[in-house]
């Protein structure tokens, strides 16, 4: 091309590659699914969670199950100098 001066206009070099119109609709849609993805994946942890604290710990379904026999062996163990551990009569 030539401008007014006679001179050839210089063409301007795109290394930039520009997306298509399907592409970028493409792109977004696949972001979206991105993030209902994980959003569904946060709330299945948070819900289990929440499911596995309620019935085992809310409604008594287990039972804590250590007693203070269980912790007899503290009592005489290598921690006996620094811990006093009270008498139960």
């Amino acid at each position: 091309m030539v401008n007014g001066t006679g001179k050839p206009k210089p063409v301007k070099a795109t290394n930039k590659k520009e997306k298509s119109v399907l592409q970028g609709k493409l792109t977004r849609l696949a972001i979206q699914i991105g993030y209902f993805g994980t959003v569904a994946a946060v709330l299945t942890i948070l819900v289990l969670i929440i499911k596995f604290c309620l019935s085992h710990f809310a409604f008594g379904v287990e039972k804590c199950k250590i007693t203070y026999s269980d912790c007899e062996y503290l009592k005489d163990g290598p921690i006996k100098s620094g811990v006093k551990f009270p008498s139960i009569t």
